[in-house]
């Protein structure tokens, strides 16, 4: 498809997706946060307080521009709860638009970026058909079978490990749909979304421009360089748009959520995945990220207080939940491995009941293809890592759905990049084995006299 031809699959699957799964119930307003703060908004009759103070639930949070779209959507549809269901939709729509943007730069492929965003669309309505799941889990016990058929065991077994990692990444770790479309406090994740992919969007395009690909071996396949070789026009575009794009959009997402507070950490990681990839560029720009990020706790220390509200007090936890939830980013099978340790009272009752051994076994095999994932150095290794690094902060809250909003957008592009893998090793598992080359005789035949 030619440029412009997957951004407008991308906008067509998107719009389709939020116009049949949004929401215009009247229940939307109804909800007890959202009818407290749009009576405090009404009230107090002036979006630019919401600058110099706590946001209107007065519960410890400095959301300012998040806050905004609430006045505009009172000054626009008022008591219309359709309205406010269409803001709703429009903010997971420029979502799914920014996650093509996003996976596009950073794999540097504009058909796996729109593969990405077409998954996140999926996600916020019911999800990935059970029989689709189903299939893809069959497909990936055959090439299992036919590796072994093969005698390709390692191969099997590698794309067997990252086949069934695969399938379970079709499912989100949480429906984004009841968070940003059904609830209306829960665009305070959606537009912090939007500002952070538009921010790593700006950024990992200031990568490639600023920057320059270190030079590797010219492989068999490469086209020659030649005088009448034409240079890459965007080379030549100015790159500081880019750069103070990425700063505009970082502030405006930390004014939206505090998750945002991860922003500065994970285009650091872009830059490094794009580095892993051969793109070298200055670091400089980094340190006014995390400039902005210290001015941005200092307001908030200046005009939020400092100590817990009740209701953060309430959404705080510690203990294993909190490892649970990061693990189920990292590697999920660790927490299956957890729970029957703990079970380990049964004695050898649990080694009978094959509770520990199927952990021991799905862990193994997930953790090979961590190990494979890793070294391909792919697209889904930077998605995992970086998906991984935006939820961070929120495994010590009591988990509610839009927190894995943001990582949900990159955790797509994750999924993708382990079908690409699985789809290689697949292959290879299916294939006849390869006959080695006879071993070249010294000299050989034919050869002109060495000395």
């Amino acid at each position: 498809m030619r440029r412009w031809g997957w951004f407008a699959w991308v906008l067509a699957i998107g719009l389709a997706t939020v116009l049949w799964n949004r929401s215009d119930s009247p229940d939307l307003l109804r909800d007890t946060d959202t009818a407290v703060l749009l009576d405090t908004i009404r009230k107090n009759d002036n979006p630019w307080r919401w600058f110099v103070s706590d946001w209107p639930l007065f519960n410890h949070f400095y959301r300012p521009i998040s806050t905004l779209t609430f006045e505009l959507d009172r000054a626009l549809w008022d008591g219309n709860a359709a309205g406010f269901g269409a803001t709703n939709a429009a903010l997971a729509l420029l979502s799914i638009v920014l996650c093509y943007g996003v996976a596009a730069q950073l794999a540097e492929s504009r058909a796996f970026g729109a593969a990405a965003a077409t998954l996140f669309a999926l996600w916020h309505g019911p999800g990935i058909p059970g029989w689709l799941a189903t299939a893809a889990g069959w497909l990936v016990w055959l090439s299992a079978v036919a590796g072994l058929w093969r005698r390709n065991a390692a191969a099997a077994v590698l794309a067997l490990a990252v086949g069934l990692w695969a399938v379970d990444e079709l499912v989100p770790l949480s429906s984004p749909k009841g968070a940003v479309l059904s609830w209306i406090p829960g665009r305070t994740a959606s537009s912090m979304t939007v500002f952070c992919l538009a921010a790593m969007a700006c950024h990992a395009a200031w990568v490639r421009r600023a920057g320059f690909r270190a030079p590797r071996p010219s492989g068999p396949l490469d086209p020659p360089a030649t005088r009448n070789t034409e240079p890459d026009p965007s080379r030549s575009a100015p790159t500081w748009p880019l750069w103070l794009g990425s700063l505009l959009f970082l502030a405006l997402a930390l004014g939206c959520y505090e998750q945002a507070v991860m922003l500065p950490g994970v285009l650091l990681g872009a830059t490094l995945a794009l580095r892993w990839r051969g793109w070298r560029a200055p670091w400089w720009p980094h340190a006014a990220h995390w400039a902005l990020l210290a001015v941005y706790i200092a307001v908030r220390l200046r005009f939020v207080p400092l100590e817990a509200s009740g209701y953060q007090e309430q959404q705080f936890r510690s203990g294993p939940g909190v490892a649970v939830a990061i693990f189920d980013y990292v590697l999920p099978t660790a927490t299956l491995v957890w729970q029957s340790l703990r079970s380990l009272d049964l004695g050898w009752l649990l080694v009978f009941s094959g509770m520990l051994p199927s952990a021991v076994a799905q862990f193994g095999l997930q953790s090979s293809a961590l190990a494979r994932l890793l070294l391909a150095r792919g697209p889904a290794a930077w998605a995992w890592a970086l998906s991984t690094l935006a939820f961070l902060p929120m495994a010590w809250l009591k988990p509610f759905p839009h927190y894995d909003y943001w990582p949900a957008s990159l955790r797509a592009a994750f999924a993708v990049g382990l079908w690409l893998l699985w789809w290689r090793l697949a292959v290879t598992a299916a294939s006849h084995r390869a006959i080695p080359a006879p071993p070249r005789p010294d000299p050989a035949p034919g050869s002109l006299p060495r000395p």
